[in-house]
Parts: structure tokens; C-alpha cells; sequence
């Protein structure tokens, strides 16, 4: 088996290519959490300004207790998982992907 070539799946009687995109999807994720962490933070500091309209500690909490702090938990496993999989692929100076991808996964599995 030859992990340098491209993978390939026959559905339908067509041909469609699947390239791997592991680090870059990686970055897509935490850039999307990163998002999500900033509109909930707007939220969080909409809820507990001293206005007469906007003041909620109630939304405040929630947010605090059931949803910032999963956030940031998952941002710091998805950035700890970006520089993993960074290192795996710049350990062999990026020659052998595969063999990184591999690893890398045999590291997910383990950790996870």
C-alpha cells in the first residue's frame, strides 16, 4: 500500500478524490471556536452592563457556568492538538506525511 498516493472512493461508479487536509482543518476548527468564544464573550458583556435594559446576571451565570468554560477548554485542546500534529510533521522535516498522520493518530487515540 502506498500512503504518498492519493486515496480514492468509487461511489455511484464515480471517481472522487479525497485529499487529506489535517492541519488546515485543524486551524478551521479553532478558528470557528475562537469565533463562537468572542460572540459568547459580546453576549456575556452585553448581560452585565449597568444599563437599565440590557443589565441580566442571570444570562451572565449561565454563560460563565455552563459555556465559557467548555469553550476555552476546547480551544486549548484543539491549539495543543494544532502544535501535536505541527511537531509530528516537522519531526521528519515534513518527508514522510503519512507516517506523521499515522502517529499523530495513534496519539489522539491514546489521549483521548
Amino acid at each position: 500500500m502506498n500512503f504518498d498516493q492519493r486515496s480514492t472512493m468509487k461511489v455511484d461508479r464515480k471517481n472522487y478524490t479525497v485529499e487529506l487536509h489535517e492541519l488546515e482543518a485543524l486551524a478551521k476548527a479553532l478558528d470557528t471556536q475562537k469565533e463562537i468564544a468572542e460572540r459568547a464573550f459580546y453576549i456575556h458583556r452585553e448581560a452585565t452592563r449597568n444599563s437599565q435594559h440590557l443589565h441580566d446576571p442571570e444570562v451572565a451565570q449561565y454563560l460563565e457556568e455552563e459555556f465559557i468554560e467548555d469553550q476555552s477548554k476546547k480551544i486549548r485542546e484543539l491549539a495543543g492538538h494544532t502544535t501535536d500534529l505541527k511537531k509530528f510533521i516537522t519531526a521528519n522535516h515534513g518527508q514522510d506525511l503519512s507516517l506523521a498522520l499515522y502517529l499523530f493518530d495513534e496519539y489522539l487515540q491514546k489521549t483521548a
